[in-house]
């Protein structure tokens, strides 16, 4: 009787050694990855994974632990397993769940794999509406599939979370201006613009809305922002370029031919900018200048044969205001040789 009772104690002692061992294990591995997580160790995250699994088989946060890891050496192949075998484990922690919904979205946008991305922060955000990386993660998949409406909905409620962040006020106007929404565009490049007035770029882009509304008002309020991006700094060709055509439509011909200087100071080789500048000229009646100009695009051997004929009528007209009869005529021969008359 003795021996019996002796070797159930032995027994009973072997269980409570192997719990004590196995929540001995389990606090090893929540330390060990917590750390590593914290370091952003992700490699040895990665690495540590089959170990881990041998001793506690039981504790899926390892796959979780392992799916950021992999997210972050960009394998997101491997992450979207590994996430999901977390999610499909019905964890208790929200918050971690969370956390994997999003993760996992960011790999499926990472794979191309837009609509997936979507359905998981659309999960995501049922357990938290006002998360901002689920509505940030869920506008990229929309941009990429080219679903710009839903793309501004996605940004929109970003906005009325944080209405301070230029770059979605930004980036809203700039969707509608890939759908040629014009007015809906100024307003979010005003917005951006009252957030940070020091941003040349968002003076430049709003300036090209308003210049596509082909309206007076449009035109001259293009023009003011075109003149304030060069006040902030920048001096392209293509403001150079824009601004001179406002204001040549606007009959400032002046500052166009000003503009036109400040284009061909950067380029100046631009043939279809000197004859620009040659028109603008002859609306100003500067004939003299208006020739210089025709003459440089006649003689260039890249000038198509309707610039050329165009740049011939505008030299023949010019010579012929100056009492130059004789130069006039022998411009009228040379377009009627181009177009092939006798």
């Amino acid at each position: 009787m003795k021996k019996v009772i002796l070797t159930l104690a032995f027994m009973f002692a072997g269980l409570t050694s192997f719990a004590q061992s196995e929540e001995e294990n389990l606090n090893k591995w929540i330390d060990t990855y917590s750390n590593l997580n914290a370091n952003k160790n992700w490699q040895e995250m990665i690495s540590s994974f089959n170990q881990c699994m041998s001793e506690v088989p039981n504790w899926n946060f390892a796959y979780y632990y392992k799916g950021i890891a992999e997210y972050q050496t960009n394998n997101y192949a491997g992450a979207v397993s590994d996430l999901t075998q977390f999610i499909n484990s019905n964890p208790e922690d929200k918050e971690a769940l969370q956390q994997a919904y999003l993760f996992r979205a960011f790999s499926y946008n990472k794979q191309g794999l837009y609509n997936q991305a979507i359905k998981d922060a659309d999960v995501l955000l049922q357990f938290s509406p006002q998360n901002k990386e689920a509505l940030l993660e869920k506008a990229n998949a929309y941009m990429s599939l080219k679903q710009y409406s839903d793309y501004i909905d996605a940004l929109k409620k970003v906005s009325e979370i944080d209405n301070s962040n230029v770059e979605i006020h930004k980036n809203i106007a700039a969707a509608y201006a890939i759908q040629q929404d014009w007015q809906n565009a100024i307003v979010y490049y005003s917005n951006a613009i009252n957030l940070n007035p020091n941003e040349a770029s968002f003076y430049e882009d709003r300036a090209f809305a308003n210049y596509s509304l082909k309206t007076p008002e449009g035109l001259q309020n293009a023009l003011n922002d075109y003149t304030k991006a060069e006040e902030l700094g920048v001096k392209t060709t293509k403001l150079y370029q824009y601004r001179a055509t406002i204001n040549g439509q606007l009959g400032k011909f002046d500052a166009a031919v000003k503009d036109y200087d400040s284009y061909l100071a950067l380029n100046p080789n631009d043939i279809n900018i000197i004859y620009q500048r040659g028109n603008a000229y002859f609306k100003l009646k500067k004939y003299k200048e208006t020739i210089a100009d025709m003459d440089k695009v006649i003689n260039d051997e890249k000038t198509s044969k309707n610039v050329k004929i165009q740049a011939l009528q505008r030299r023949g007209a010019s010579k012929k205001e100056l009492k130059d009869l004789k130069g006039a005529q022998a411009d009228m021969e040379l377009i009627k040789k181009l177009k092939g008359g006798n």
